[in-house]
């Protein structure tokens, strides 16, 4: 969550996001229950802007370039972190062989280190 909350999503492409207008458009337009309509159009409103896991191993790479975590390239366990979090959040658990216990040191490394760096380019 701290990652997420230096994050600044970029657009996506203007033939992504028109096949977004179109999806919102055929969603209005559909016999759908109003509240079926809103809310499938909130959720493709965010579709606009690379997801967060994109846009955090973006992040992870250029401000943390040549550096490792748990034997990765900061944006590959930015990856890994981040698809642990998500299974934990939308399934219960961290997956196959996963244990974000053995995580937390690093986690908490890179977590620190794209802060200061993010601040630091900021500035």
């Amino acid at each position: 969550m701290a990652v997420e909350a230096i994050l600044e999503p970029s657009e996506r492409s203007d033939v992504v996001q028109s096949h977004v207008r179109s999806l919102i458009s055929q969603t209005r337009e559909s016999e759908l229950p109003q509240d079926e309509k809103q809310s499938i159009c909130g959720s493709l409103d965010w579709l606009f802007r690379d997801s967060i896991g994109r846009s955090g191993r973006k992040l992870a790479e250029s401000l943390l370039a040549g550096k490792t975590y748990n034997g990765k390239a900061a944006g590959k366990f930015f990856e890994q972190c981040y698809s642990i979090r998500s299974k934990l959040v939308h399934e219960g658990n961290s997956g196959r062989g996963q244990k974000p216990e053995e995580l937390i040191t690093e986690l908490n490394s890179f977590v620190r280190d794209l802060v200061i760096a993010a601040m630091q380019e900021a500035n």
